[in-house]
């Protein structure tokens, strides 16, 4: 192809010189280099050569086939436009290591080897001989790979058959068969890549002699010079067999890229290929992981192969790809989080380094590898971790403990104790995968690895953290034991982040008292007890639950040594109110430091009722039990014991857990005890920042489970008003108790009003400003960081302002903020009580304007046709949303909500039918023909009304509704129609007696159900439905005109039925096609056209 290239004038550089001509460096004047061979002949004869040289060449499309662009001619001189490289030639390549005195790399080497290789793979397969293979004909590009020129004297084979026999190319380089006038093929160029090799290896030509005739004669009958600088005796067998002077025997392409090191270069290539690949992929955006996880298996299938061959299983250019993979991995999850995880696991991504783990020398593994899989388990599930402990991820990680780099051996240990973690169960003493791991050997090759071998303080600590996980509850193998715990011992301490995880597994080996004399030996219980003296959360919040443990669960002994110790004066200044788990830790403490009988019994009580599933408390808890733990509690104010508010902190405690899900408990509390009084009393002595969250864990469960009249009992006590004091603490865990108890019981205010009515509770409340409390809370709430307590304190204003003008301050984010919840669908409370709490703010006209802003009665209408998103209740609560707009259109919209929520409460469908169809059905018709998403509702409820009921379709004939029906038939797209807006229709035609058919003849009944059955338009993922849509049309038709139609039209029909027939999966569909058939063989006419 002839260019024209705008080059500037002077030529860069002189790139060589040949016997056809001179070849240039020269640049377009926009930069773009190219090497220009100009030839000198210009003879047409040469020029046509020249020219189909060219042509040859730009056929070539491969990555070791220098590409060829075109050329031009210029003064009268060919000039052919060639890739530029910039690495020089082979020539210039063995003289440059020649003058200094070095040979060419073994990498070089097999690289070049492979390449040319591949080259003449690639152009042989094209029926093409080179015929000019030499040194000077093989170029070197700047990132090191090699590529093939000059085909002046290539030959196409004519059907790859030897035809040649013309002497063409360097002589040196000249086969035996071209000398002696043979007919030769490709095989001629392996013979030059030979001699090449040779010259490569050795820098020197293996046939040398003073003229071409003794040449040839050396070159036919002689041996190459012994090889001197090539030790190789694989390079010396591959350059034997190329220099074969039968060219029957002579190494093969095929051959040359079976030898191993030319299969490490070709999966080299393909690594660097995949790392090009992935780059391009992330870079263009979209999703990835299925590719990374494709990439991935077969770089490492690649790594398998090169170890079993023998080589180096790892090269820079995968090492390239698995850190680039780790990099693209750790940005998805940074940005996606857990949601990328599932896709990860199902393409086996870190199964995938698992493999790469075991076939690549630990020197290979890099900090990226094992740090991106610390991340991914991190994000984990419970099951995923178990999954990847079951494919040995745990054994093999183990064995990358012997890592000399603490940058990798850290995240590893840190992988093994995040899996431990997660498969942990706390419904059994056995860690479900301790067994695997002692039958396997993991556990000692953590030991091993991660504990007595491991150099890093750190690394020891963190294995010693995670064996001691597995054997929670059980003694630890006596040659691990001592060591162990004194490791765990050194992680107790201010420095270490540790910490947490160490009390964490002590606490697991405190279920087996064979482990507890060591605990004591190496003086863990001192160390505790001084840290309990910290002022940081962090370090006497698991020092004190670690020695609640061991007091409960060890011998005298270990209680002596715990309550010499520690003085219960620290305990007492160290209880949160805000933390259950560590109230309860201290009271245990109380119990047994303050040697208070009447802790100790509490405790006991507590320990009995932990150990008992749900349903065996609520029977155990009887009414005896409880009125005996509610006398208990009204007894303790007069014993004025020093631990007297310690004692009802855990009568609390136990109240509440025998009152978790127990509405019978609540009702005996309720009403054999004074309880709720005695606690009232307890909490109105408290101040703001006395209070303990632990008081009101009583009354959260009462008022959940209470029944609406002893809700109303209750708040004559005025439990809302003891609370509304609270609602500026700044304590959450108080607050957000508080909230709760106020929120159920300004909902129960609300219970069986009439519409329009206030809150029972609503005059008391605003007298003292507990409403105004609220507000505050409400409109700081936001701040707090905890939307549970916006959401419910949200609720209690909604429930107590019902039916009443919202105040000007909060009414914009109120209402705002309950119509949020509406959109949340995994969270149903929120959906269900926030419509209902719109409902009650809608019976006050004064609202709508907020309540209707930003088309939320739109949104309304989408939830109402999307069944089983929220509560059927709730939908018909929404109305009241719309019933006094003065929009039309709004009034239908609420009337259309009426009629829905109406019909799904399951009322006796004739009286509905009878009152709907004649005043609600004809004008919401109308309405919905405008509102695609209610054809499909409306036509649900004219099947439900018409089903087998005669009457109700003569009363729906006395009307529009036919018409409307139809009309709004026609304005649904054939993609869009289903069997139920057929069925609707058909219902109507079925039950019509003969009179009321002419009303529906006089439609466009029949051209609508004509256009639905013969349109042919369908897709495979469509073809069930419509097919079911079709017969129904057929036979709604046959019916509609009692099967007097056109011959045209019957043969449809009639194809249509026996399809309806013939589905066995509809047995209505095939009942009411058989009915249709046999009433339409009553026409002569159709019996004949069927037979």
């Amino acid at each position: 192809m002839e260019l024209n290239l705008d080059f500037i004038n002077e030529d860069l550089n002189i790139l060589g010189t040949g016997l056809q001509g001179t070849t240039c460096l020269k640049q377009t004047k926009s930069g773009e280099q190219y090497a220009v061979k100009i030839l000198r002949d210009t003879e047409e004869k040469h020029l046509k050569r020249a020219k189909d040289e060219v042509e040859k060449m730009m056929k070539f499309y491969s990555k070791f086939v220098a590409k060829c662009h075109g050329y031009f001619i210029k003064d009268q001189h060919f000039h052919i436009v060639m890739e530029y490289c910039c690495g020089g030639n082979i020539q210039q390549l063995v003289d440059v290591h020649r003058e200094i005195g070095q040979t060419i790399s073994d990498e070089l080497f097999w690289r070049l080897t492979c390449e040319v290789g591949r080259a003449l793979d690639y152009i042989h397969k094209q029926n093409t001989v080179h015929r000019d293979i030499k040194p000077d004909n093989i170029l070197l590009t700047e990132d090191k790979h090699f590529k093939l020129i000059d085909f002046g004297h290539a030959l196409i084979m004519k059907d790859g058959n030897k035809s040649a026999i013309a002497l063409a190319g360097t002589q040196p380089f000249l086969c035996p068969e071209m000398i002696k006038s043979e007919r030769y093929g490709i095989e001629a160029d392996l013979w030059s890549f030979g001699v090449t090799l040779y010259f490569i290896g050795e820098q020197r030509l293996p046939f040398v002699a003073q003229n071409s005739k003794l040449l040839f004669d050396q070159i036919l009958n002689g041996y190459p010079a012994p090889f001197e600088k090539i030790k190789d005796p694989l390079k010396q067998e591959l350059i034997q067999g190329l220099l074969n002077k039968h060219p029957k025997l002579r190494w093969t392409t095929e051959r040359i890229l079976s030898i191993p090191q030319v299969q490490d270069v070709i999966d080299e290539e393909k690594d660097e290929q995949s790392f090009i690949d992935l780059d391009l992929l992330y870079r263009e955006g979209g999703e990835i992981i299925d590719d990374i996880g494709i990439i991935l298996k077969d770089s490492i299938q690649r790594v398998q192969q090169r170890k079993d061959r023998g080589s180096s299983p790892i090269c820079q250019k995968s090492t390239n790809l698995y850190t680039k993979i780790c990099k693209i991995i750790n940005e998805i999850v940074e940005k996606e989080g857990k949601r990328s995880i599932v896709e990860i696991m199902k393409v086996g991504i870190i199964q995938g380094f698992l493999i790469l783990f075991q076939c690549i020398p630990l020197g290979n593994i890099l900090p990226d590898y094992v740090s991106t899989i610390q991340t991914l388990l991190n994000l984990m599930s419970k099951n995923d971790c178990l999954q990847l402990a079951s494919q040995d991820a745990v054994q093999i990680f183990a064995q990358l403990m012997k890592h000399k780099s603490e940058n990798v051996v850290l995240p590893i240990a840190k992988s093994i104790q995040i899996i431990i973690s997660q498969t942990d169960s706390d419904e059994n003493n056995d860690h479900p995968l301790k067994k695997k791991f002692e039958q396997d050997g993991t556990i000692e090759l953590m030991y091993q690895a991660g504990i007595i071998d491991a150099i890093y303080l750190q690394i020891q600590l963190q294995m010693s953290i995670s064996i001691a996980q597995l054997f929670h509850g059980k003694q630890l193998p006596d040659k691990m034991k001592i060591t162990i715990i004194s490791k765990l011992k050194e992680a107790i301490n201010e420095e270490n982040d540790l910490l947490e995880d160490a009390y964490e597994a002590l606490n697991k080996l405190c279920g087996d008292i064979q482990n507890h004399q060591i605990i004591i030996s190496v003086g863990i219980i001192e160390q505790s007890a001084q840290l309990t003296h910290s002022e940081k959360f962090q370090l006497y919040a698991p020092s004190l639950q670690l020695l609640s443990t061991l007091i409960e669960s060890g011998g005298e002994e270990m209680q002596s040594r715990i309550i010499e110790s520690i003085s219960s004066d620290i305990i007492r200044e160290k209880i949160q109110r805000d933390n259950l788990n560590l109230t309860n830790s201290i009271l245990k403490l109380l119990a047994w430091v303050a040697d208070s009988t009447l802790m100790r019994e509490l405790q006991q009580r507590l320990d009995t009722i932990d150990n008992m599933q749900l349903e065996m408390r609520a029977k155990f808890a009887n009414e005896k039990y409880i009125q005996e733990i509610s006398e208990l509690f009204r007894s303790i104010e007069r014993t004025k014991q020093a631990d007297l508010e310690w004692a009802e902190l855990m009568i609390c405690i136990i109240i509440g857990k025998i009152l978790s899900d127990n509405s019978d408990g609540v009702s005996i509390i309720i009403e054999k005890t004074d309880f709720v009084q005695q606690l009232q009393d307890v909490i109105k002595n408290k101040t703001v920042n006395t209070l303990h969250s632990v008081f009101l864990i009583p009354l959260w469960h009462i008022s959940d489970l209470a029944s609406i009249q002893q809700l109303h009992n209750l708040s004559n006590q005025q439990i809302i008003q003891l609370l509304g004091q609270f609602l500026d603490n700044t304590d959450e865990a108080i607050l957000y108790n508080s909230i709760f108890i106020i929120e159920r019981f300004a909902k129960n205010g609300c219970i069986e009003l009439e519409d329009g009515d206030p809150n029972l509770y609503l005059s008391i409340l605003e007298k003292d400003e507990t409403i105004k409390q609220l507000k505050q809370l409400f409109l700081k709430s936001p701040g707090l960081g905890n939307r549970d307590i916006l959401s419910r304190s949200m609720l209690a204003i909604a429930w107590l302002l019902k039916a009443t003008t919202l105040p000007d301050q909060i009414s914009t984010e109120l209402i705002q903020w309950l119509k949020q919840h509406i959109y949340e669908e995994n969270n149903e409370f929120y959906i269900v009580n926030s419509l209902t709490a719109l409902a009650g703010l809608a019976e006050c006209e004064a609202n709508h304007k907020q309540i209707v802003a930003n088309n939320f009665l739109k949104d309304i209408s989408k939830i109402v046709n999307n069944e089983g998103k929220t509560n059927k209740v709730a939908l018909a609560l929404a109305q009241l949303l719309l019933i006094t707009s003065n929009i039309p259109e709004n009034k239908q919209r609420a009337e259309l909500i009426g009629v829905m929520a109406g019909v799904q409460r399951e009322r006796d469908w004739k009286l509905v039918a009878k009152l709907v169809a004649i005043k609600e059905i004809e004008p919401l018709l109308l309405f919905a023909s405008q509102h695609v998403q209610f054809h499909g509702e409306l036509c649900k409820q004219l099947i439900m009304i018409t089903n087998d009921d005669p009457v109700a379709v003569e009363l729906i004939l006395k009307t529009k509704i036919p018409i409307h029906l139809v009309e709004l038939l026609q304005t649904i797209t054939f993609t869009q129609i289903d069997d139920i807006h057929i069925t609707a229709l058909f219902n109507i035609i079925y039950l019509a007696k003969q009179e009321h058919k002419r009303i529906l003849q006089s439609t466009q009944a029949m051209q609508v159900l004509q256009q639905v059955m013969m349109n042919p338009k369908t897709t495979e993922q469509e073809a069930e439905r419509l097919e079911k849509v079709r017969t129904l049309s057929a036979i709604s038709l046959v019916y509609l005109f009692d099967g007097v139609l056109s011959a045209k039209l019957i043969e449809v029909v009639i194809m249509h039925l026996k399809i309806g027939m013939n589905c066995r999966g509809d047995e209505d569909l095939m009942g009411k096609s058989f009915e249709a058939f046999s009433f339409l063989s009553k026409n002569i006419a159709c019996i004949k056209i069927h037979n």
